[in-house]
């Protein structure tokens, strides 16, 4: 019988064995799938932090390329002259970023008055667009100024346009660009109130990439991106595309805080020499609006003046029209022993707004002698008056004018960080000269003026101390000589067209508006 149950125990051992391999297999499969669900749920982790990580990219990128675009118009709007390639140009006639994309309109002629409002330039409409343009939908005929990522650097020739009459467009590139917008209104309308006078809006848009030129699809840079796409086009050039949009409050810092109330002003005294030498002095405001000819914080000459007020009423003597002796200009020739008179100078201060080494380095100056050249004249400055418009000029050291500088168009902000001015027979200058004067204190200015011809000053003369008219030939005949001549439309271009442009402290914001 023992051997019976031994065949049948050796008979059952290879079932047994199959059973066992089935639920091993069973085992690993199970443990195989937990194995490829882990596998999957990692591998879909990985793939969404890869596409997160993608797309903050693209953001960040997008993001970049419209701040880069914020600092570049800044940088433009304190530049010159410039081509539709947004390069440097010293071709005149011309035009500075500021005047192509920016209509500043001045208030009315006068000593005082708010800053001017600021709006979008008039484009040279009408006009046929080329094809490949896509115009600002609340106003077909403007363009705006465009630029392209070129390798690792911004502003390349190839691939900036700032067009004026026609729409130029960066050349396509899987770089990234932004575009900019000055001056316009919201689209669609901001519920925001409306900016000061004296600031405007920039908006500037960057993306990833500049898409080929297609008309009938919008790119990443056309303005309208706040609305629905126009009938016939799509949006296909936007996939896979970031967009970022930043809104900037920009204002014009001034050339001039406080526009002079006189012809001449002086924080000291004024004389002239020889004793009695002609100098003629007019101010052609209204009556109404208190003209003044001379202004010193000092003493004025008892003679030899020659004073012009137009709009005085019927027997008012001119000499009304001369205000010496006042006590708030003579006390900011008071500082503290020790001090340096000129870089510390409170009547420069209370003339521009700002100490003189601060206005000196601002973006809106331009420094005679520059770099590379040599001393500075009269047609020195009038090539960067040309080249610079609406520009500050700053002269290091004495200076001497042989020939007219400024315009009534185009006058000259001109300071003279030194003792004297020369001006040759029959030279005019449009505009406002200021005279900072030399010294350990008060500070003194001299202007040398010609003893033959009349030399005329058409704006307004400010003295930083006390301020001596000379004529080193000999006292000149009337009306030879001197003639300052106070031009408030010349002084109120001044103040509301030239300065630095600067963002305005917390208008700076990097969402959209609903």
């Amino acid at each position: 019988m023992m051997p019976r149950q031994t065949t049948h125990l050796a008979l059952a051992r290879p079932g047994a064995r199959r059973q066992r391999g089935v639920a091993t297999l069973v085992v690993v499969m199970v443990l195989f799938f937990v194995v490829a669900m882990v596998a999957a749920y990692t591998s879909r982790n990985l793939i969404f932090e890869q596409k997160t990580s993608a797309n903050q990219y693209r953001s960040s990128i997008a993001f970049e390329a419209a701040d880069a675009g914020v600092d570049w118009a800044l940088a433009m709007l304190n530049g010159g002259l410039i081509d539709d390639n947004c390069s440097p140009s010293t071709a005149t006639p011309g035009t500075s970023f500021q005047q192509r994309y920016l209509r500043i309109t001045s208030n009315p002629p006068g000593p005082t008055g708010v800053n001017a409002a600021i709006a979008q330039n008039d484009r040279l409409a009408p006009f046929t667009p080329p094809a490949y343009a896509a115009p600002d939908p609340l106003d077909p005929s403007a363009y705006w100024p465009s630029c392209s990522l070129d390798g690792s650097a911004w502003g390349s020739s190839r691939t900036c346009r700032c067009p004026t009459s026609a729409a130029f467009a960066p050349a396509p590139a899987t770089q990234p660009a932004f575009r900019v917008w000055l001056a316009r209104p919201p689209t669609p309308a901001s519920p925001e109130p409306a900016p000061l006078a004296g600031l405007f809006r920039l908006k500037v848009g960057g993306c990833t990439r500049m898409p080929a030129v297609d008309p009938s699809t919008r790119d990443c840079l056309d303005e309208d991106l706040d609305q629905p796409p126009p009938p016939g086009m799509t949006d296909a050039n936007l996939s896979g595309n970031a967009i970022a949009t930043l809104h900037v409050l920009v204002a014009l810092r001034s050339g001039i805080a406080s526009t002079p109330s006189a012809a001449i002003t002086t924080q000291g005294d004024l004389a002239v020499s020889p004793t009695g030498a002609p100098l003629q002095i007019v101010n052609n405001l209204p009556a109404l609006l208190n003209p003044i000819t001379a202004h010193a914080g000092g003493t004025l000459p008892a003679t030899g003046l020659k004073i012009t007020a137009l709009g005085l009423p019927p027997g008012t003597p001119d000499a009304a029209t001369l205000l010496p002796g006042d006590t708030r200009l003579a006390g900011l020739g008071t500082l503290p022993a020790g001090v340096d008179p000129v870089l510390n100078s409170r009547m420069f201060v209370s003339q521009f707004g700002m100490k003189l080494g601060t206005y000196r380095d601002q973006p809106g100056v331009r420094s005679c002698p520059g770099f590379g050249v040599g001393a500075c004249t009269a047609a020195t400055l009038q090539t960067l008056l040309d080249t610079n418009p609406n520009r500050m000029l700053w002269v290091e050291g004495n200076l001497t004018l042989d020939a007219d500088l400024g315009s009534t168009t185009a006058p000259v902000l001109l300071v003279v960080n030194g003792g004297s001015l020369t001006l040759a027979p029959n030279v005019t200058v449009v505009g406002l000269v200021y005279l900072v004067g030399t010294g350990a204190g008060p500070l003194q200015a001299t202007l040398l003026a010609p003893s033959t011809g009349t030399s005329t000053i058409d704006g307004a003369l400010v003295s930083g101390g006390n301020l001596q008219i000379s004529h080193p030939a000999g006292a000149p005949v009337s009306p030879s000589g001197l003639k300052v001549s106070y031009n408030s439309a010349v002084l109120n271009l001044l103040r509301t067209t030239y300065g630095s442009w600067v963002r305005l402290p917390g208008g700076w914001r990097d969402f959209k508006g609903t």
